[in-house]
């Protein structure tokens, strides 16, 4: 079976559910589509230098080499750290240059507790990233995009995410930003089950957090976090732009 996909702290407000309120969504026998791993290595220097020459040579253009070599269920995956895929939201106001991030339930099977990204998902079985982000922002957050909001939807990068060493999973994250003008964001009501607490961050408490300094978080690998500041300002400088034009 082969197939390819291509991908087109300061807290405002936080909400908070106790433990048990719906349910987190870790079902073990879930089907999720198996890719090669991009690298192997146990070195995080050499690890790095991987995930560059796999972004320069995989492009939001082109992810043709990305093919499905089989179907498993998501406790395997898991279990033997093979490859999947998954689509990460960074919903940012640009205005006000604040990031969300959402608490993870403790529910979880991975990291439980901890702070990470606005919203993510796996890709279900021949889903495009793109619409597993739709999908996923509703499922969590009670949030239907707007047909403005889908529009606005920037993809950043497909990063290559080697994370079972760490207790989590090996990825080709398709990463998302997702710019607004306001903090009135989610519109609708999150599944407790999935997300426990919403709160807004401003850039640079974001990536302290990411990097670890600040514990309590989902780790991200330096290039990931180096991608998305990249992404965060210059939607923020385009923003800027467009205000400027506009008067």
């Amino acid at each position: 079976m082969s197939s390819s996909s291509s991908v087109g702290a300061f807290v405002v407000e936080e909400k908070t559910s106790s433990p048990g309120q719906g349910s987190a969504n870790n079902d073990p026998g879930e089907k999720l589509e198996v890719f090669a791993p991009p690298f192997v290595s146990d070195d995080d220097e050499l690890e790095e230098q991987h995930q560059r020459t796999f972004l320069e040579e995989l492009t939001t253009q082109s992810s043709s080499k990305l093919e499905v070599q089989r179907v498993d269920t998501r406790a395997n995956v898991l279990k033997q750290g093979l490859w999947c895929r998954a689509s990460h939201l960074w919903v940012v106001d640009v205005a006000s240059n604040l990031v969300l991030v959402q608490r993870r339930s403790p529910n979880k099977d991975t990291f439980p507790n901890c702070w990470d990204v606005s919203c993510a998902g796996h890709c279900e079985v021949g889903e495009a990233p793109e619409l597993t982000v739709s999908r996923e922002l509703e499922e969590e957050l009670g949030h239907v995009l707007s047909d403005d909001e889908r529009r606005a939807l920037c993809p950043v990068c497909v990063f290559p995410s080697a994370k079972h060493k760490k207790g989590g999973w090996n990825a080709y994250e398709y990463v998302y930003l997702l710019p607004l003008n306001h903090t009135n964001f989610p519109r609708g009501e999150r599944n407790k089950g999935e997300v426990s607490a919403l709160k807004w961050l401003p850039v640079d408490e974001l990536v302290k957090m990411l990097r670890e300094e600040i514990p309590g978080a989902v780790p991200r690998q330096n290039l990931y976090v180096e991608k998305l500041v990249e992404a965060v300002h210059q939607s923020s400088s385009s923003s800027s732009s467009s205000t400027a034009a506009a008067v």
